[in-house]
């Protein structure tokens, strides 16, 4: 399982999809890398108490973390957060169910781990993708807020829980500064992307150094900022590189 574990350190995130034609996405990303491998031994490291080293998260998209990254996931001014956040609150007040979010949350401290589907929904009959009963969107809310965690999965169906009886004592929760927290997924990013290996930086003479302030006053030099990413760790968490460190 160290192997597992080891790939998706070194792939930063491995997404999570609904699409099953040949293989769920997170099963083949790991098997493109490392060959035949045992899907079971990978939940195991997500689900099982005694042995996670990995955990459901958010970036940009559903996927799979180490677990070593827990700390760096729900930092001030985290623009694709906030955008994500900003979504489902439109979903709770466009529905009007608001105040339904204290109650879910309630209801698994109170009762423990439970699913979108032990949520009763007598309003009407849902139908596919995002039509989802109010108890699934309050609970997608919680889980982006980092309020809920994904214990286990039943069936491919998330089973919720509060994030202390979740995650492994070892695991970091203090939050880092948004200079510690941005730094960290450049360093992730790069090592990710295959631009540098870990302790070394790469040049490149075409890009044009200038000082980034929320990165402590050092100088970097960055490429042309991607329309479509906006802030600078989403930037590299999304793999769209975007500096190189002259350092």
């Amino acid at each position: 399982m160290q192997v597992i574990e080891q790939t998706v350190e070194q792939l930063n995130y491995v997404q999570i999809d609904t699409l099953n034609l040949i293989h769920r996405a997170h099963y083949i990303v790991p098997w493109s890398r490392l060959g035949t491998f045992v899907p079971a031994d990978f939940d195991r490291l997500v689900y099982d108490p005694q042995e996670r080293r990995l955990f459901e998260g958010v970036q940009s998209v559903a996927c799979i973390i180490p677990l070593k990254d827990y700390r760096y996931q729900f930092g001030e001014k985290d623009r694709g957060r906030e955008t994500l956040l900003r979504w489902y609150t439109s979903m709770l007040t466009q529905e009007g169910i608001d105040e339904l979010v204290p109650l879910v949350y309630q209801r698994i401290r109170t009762e423990g781990a439970l699913r979108a589907a032990d949520f009763e929904d007598k309003d009407r009959k849902r139908g596919t993708w995002w039509d989802w009963k109010p108890a699934k969107t309050a609970l997608e809310y919680l889980f982006a807020r980092g309020d809920l965690m994904v214990a286990k999965r039943v069936n491919f169906q998330r089973v919720y829980d509060l994030p202390e009886r979740v995650l492994p004592d070892w695991v970091d929760t203090a939050p880092p500064s948004i200079e510690a927290r941005d730094r960290y997924w450049v360093e992730q990013g790069f090592i990710a992307t295959g631009y540098a290996c870990r302790g070394r930086w790469l040049s490149m003479a075409s890009t044009c150094a200038r000082p980034c302030p929320r990165l402590c006053g050092r100088t970097w030099s960055r490429t042309t900022w991607s329309s479509r990413c906006r802030g600078f760790s989403r930037m590299v968490r999304c793999m769209s590189w975007c500096c190189i460190a002259t350092m």
